[in-house]
């Protein structure tokens, strides 16, 4: 190994990654300093360090730091596209990407100013790390908080680049608009973003790297961002199986709780990547996904209570089997409802030539909706608080199929159409009562705790009532339209797709005519802007 010193007879002193040989055996806090550690030069001690040393200039995001460089190490050619001096101003024509020892370490610090300058200190780290468990973990608890905070303490000492991408995620996912924001597309966003691709661009991947495109994914949802949410879906989807989580080997992991404890954030992570590309999916009415369909033996994830509290249960898990009578977590029961509403998605989007076949197949999806809609009431109200996006969701699947067999070819007959707008109306009131006892005074809603998830059945039920009140004139579903325009825009305080929606809602409102033919399809599609 040779030395390479970059540092051009800069005044600061360069820093060694790891710490001095003595200070190393003794398990001591060491300075890092050259040539001489601070608790070396305080007893006289000749200070040694193992690795040769490569620095950086102070304009530098690596500046200070040492890495060992191979004595053959190859030089960068002279051309524009190779020099990367806006990302990271090399000396002596040295590019550490090019260098498989060099490349990861150059992230860890450069992700470890990039994340001290957005968080602040370990201090404000772990309050932002707090509110996020406290709100936006129980809408996605796929994080092992145990795990989390054990980590935290070494976050800028030992700085490890997929650790800081997760919390440069959180300071991102509890971002809220203001009241005249019109676009979450902040610089925020796109420097969560900047810095994800510099991590893909290195090759660093782990399960904290998912877990960070997860909230990144979660966010564009939230706000409205397409196609960048499709995208982002695809890549947690991808980055995942890349790491193998698609062959599900955290469903029987080693019995030891560091490894059962991973296995169940591996788990949590696989079910909330499916969850994020069916509602995606479901939204633009399409099943184009990027996971595989789960299969019935799957084990879904265990009780949210205890995830929080660290507790791993000895008994069998639960699987996408159970039957809906069984209690399970807020997550699981989510799980169990998007695999539905991919299934949902199949049917209308992919149908077969059997009729037949189509028609019973409906009916199943159909009943096993109905049969799931008052137990998920019953859970929202008393176990799983107000904002549990299982009921939203099987709402809009349920939706989505009446609407498609509205639209069907050959159409319905006239009796049968009577039916099913009969259903649409029905389930749509029973929701609707139930949502306004729910969330009572909507301006007292903690709209930090609110899911992204639930805005697009609001939507659709809004256009439901938008429809029974322009053909029947009755007053009492013009009062639901508004209950639910009203809710649009509470929820519009924490998640800008909200009031997306509402606008498209009140633009149907204002150009419906009592003239014009009424459509066939009782839910035009959502126009997505970028």
């Amino acid at each position: 190994m040779s030395t390479i010193n970059m540092d051009d007879g800069l005044s600061h002193p360069p820093l060694a990654v790891n710490s001095c040989v003595s200070c190393k055996q003794g398990k001591r806090k060491c300075s890092r300093a050259r040539p001489t550690c601070s608790t070396c030069e305080r007893v006289g001690r000749k200070c040694i360090y193992e690795e040769n040393s490569l620095t950086f200039p102070s304009n530098s995001s690596m500046r200070g730091i040492v890495f060992d460089v191979p004595s053959e190490a190859p030089k960068l050619l002279p051309s524009r596209l190779s020099d990367a001096s806006y990302i990271f101003p090399a000396r002596g024509n040295i590019d550490p990407f090019l260098h498989d020892t060099l490349r990861e370490p150059t992230v860890d610090v450069m992700m470890s100013e990039e994340a001290s300058r957005i968080l602040g200190s370990v201090h404000d780290v772990h309050l932002l790390a707090t509110s996020f468990f406290e709100t936006v973990w129980k809408r996605l608890p796929i994080i092992c908080q145990f795990g989390f905070f054990k980590r935290l303490p070494d976050l800028y000492t030992k700085p490890n680049a997929d650790l800081l991408m997760l919390c440069i995620a959180f300071h991102l996912v509890l971002e809220q608009p203001s009241e005249s924001s019109r676009s979450m597309q902040s610089s925020q966003y796109v420097m969560a973003k900047s810095c994800m691709s510099l991590l893909e661009s290195a090759g660093i991947l782990t399960l904290e790297c998912i877990q960070a495109r997860v909230f990144i994914c979660l966010y564009e949802i939230g706000h409205g961002i397409h196609p960048a949410a499709s995208i982002s879906a695809g890549g947690c989807a991808r980055s995942a199986r890349a790491m193998g989580l698609h062959e599900k080997t955290f469903q029987y992991p080693q019995q030891t709780p560091q490894k059962r404890a991973r296995a169940e954030s591996e788990k949590r992570t696989w079910w909330a990547i499916i969850v994020l590309d069916r509602y995606i999916n479901l939204c633009d009415q399409d099943a184009l996904f990027a996971t595989e369909d789960p299969r019935p033996s799957d084990h879904l994830p265990i009780d949210d209570t205890k995830w929080a509290q660290n507790i791993l249960p000895d008994e069998n898990p639960m699987t996408l089997a159970t039957p809906n009578d069984f209690r399970v977590g807020p997550f699981a029961r989510e799980c169990q409802i998007i695999h539905l509403a991919g299934r949902v998605l199949r049917h209308v989007v992919h149908p077969t030539n059997d009729l037949e076949f189509q028609r019973e197949e409906a009916l199943q999806l159909e009943r096993t909706f109905v049969a799931f809609l008052p137990l998920l009431m019953e859970e929202q109200e008393l176990e799983f608080g107000l904002f549990c996006p299982a009921l939203a969701i099987s709402r809009s699947a349920l939706y989505i199929l009446y609407d498609s067999a509205l639209g069907a070819d050959p159409p319905p007959s006239d009796e049968d159409r009577r039916t099913i707008i009969q259903s649409i109306e029905a389930s749509s009131l029973r929701t609707a009562h139930f949502t306004h006892g729910l969330y009572g005074d909507v301006n007292r809603m903690p709209v930090e705790s609110m899911s992204p998830f639930q805005a697009y059945s609001q939507y659709q039920a809004g256009v439901v009532f938008l429809r029974l009140w322009k053909e029947t004139g009755e007053v009492v579903y013009r009062d639901m339209l508004n209950n639910y325009k009203t809710l649009l825009n509470a929820f519009a305080r924490r998640w800008i797709a909200a009031k997306k929606y509402l606008d498209f809602l009140e633009e149907q409102e204002s150009k419906w005519s009592f003239d014009a033919p009424r459509p066939a399809n009782f839910f035009p599609k959502v126009k997505r802007s970028k």
